[in-house]
């Protein structure tokens, strides 16, 4: 019988492997409205090991494989989450929400009032996903100086409509994951 998944924040040894997991994980966008993302650079095993040294960074695994992840990290009174992904061989089990979950009591542990992240609007397992789990979409006139050049950024890519800024106020009571499944690429 295989082990079952499990959450956990992540090692030195995890880091090696998540390019390529986030590289797997972005396949899925070739299917959707936005294949470009499915080529977009990996984040690198530097960023990774920074994202590690402060803490901001979890895994899923199962059998000892690494299958998911989450990378967030601390800005003055919240934290962004950069990226989540799930390998699509085990999507559909729940990891992105337990991923997102442990960025948001990590988040609350350390004093943040929210969480903000960007994201694409029009993919289901993206916007969508995020406003399940808490999260709604930000104003332009509600976007700080850390977001609005986010979103410049993401539109000097190519990304001008595509994105949305969110944020899940921490205030709130802590929210589980939900029965609803989802797919393996959660945010790119």
């Amino acid at each position: 019988m295989a082990a079952a998944y499990r959450v956990r924040p992540a090692v030195p040894s995890d880091v090696e492997a998540l390019p390529a997991l986030e590289v797997a994980a972005a396949s899925l966008f070739r299917a959707s409205a936005h294949p470009e993302a499915a080529d977009a650079p990996a984040v690198s095993v530097e960023e990774f090991r920074r994202a590690l040294a402060h803490g901001g960074l979890w895994v899923a695994v199962r059998d000892a494989i690494t299958v998911g992840f989450a990378l967030a990290e601390v800005e003055t009174d919240n934290v962004h989450l950069e990226e989540i992904d799930v390998h699509p061989d085990h999507g559909r089990h729940g990891l992105g929400a337990r991923l997102l979950l442990r960025v948001c009591d990590w988040a609350r542990a350390r004093g943040c009032s929210t969480v903000t992240l960007t994201t694409f609007d029009d993919v289901a397992w993206n916007r969508a996903f995020y406003e399940r789990h808490g999260f709604r979409v930000l104003d332009a006139q509600e976007l700080s100086e850390s977001l609005q050049a986010r979103m410049r950024a993401e539109a000097g890519e190519g990304l001008v409509d595509a994105r949305v800024a969110m944020q899940r106020d921490l205030r709130d009571a802590p929210q589980r994951p939900t029965r609803r499944r989802e797919s393996g690429a959660v945010k790119k």
